[in-house]
């Protein structure tokens, strides 16, 4: 059930939403950490360190950061999992590959 429904999200990831996404966002001010407007998901590993994942992966390799500035930052994600990606980061050398 485990490897079935672990499938359907990747299959849903990789395939489906690549089809459906028509209207990519465009942002008018400064958009999230590593964002771009007009993104249009491609298949791949990049697309499962999308949203979220772009955060954890900085974290996983920088570290937390803040300054105050008024921008979003790093320090609002719990930190369990960027530590478990850098230590997998070790084993695989995909940091987005270990976030998986």
């Amino acid at each position: 059930m485990w490897f079935l429904s672990r499938s359907v999200i990747a299959i849903g990831m990789q395939v489906i939403a690549r089809l459906v996404c028509k209207n990519p966002p465009v942002y008018t001010i400064r958009p999230p950490l590593g964002f771009v407007s007009c993104f249009l998901p491609k298949s791949g590993w990049e697309l499962f360190s999308h949203r979220d994942g772009k955060w954890y992966v900085e974290i996983a390799t920088l570290g937390y950061r803040y300054a105050d500035d008024g921008q979003q930052h790093s320090v609002a994600f719990y930190p369990l999992f960027p530590l478990l990606m850098r230590g997998l980061k070790t084993l695989i050398m995909q940091v987005e590959l270990a976030g998986y």
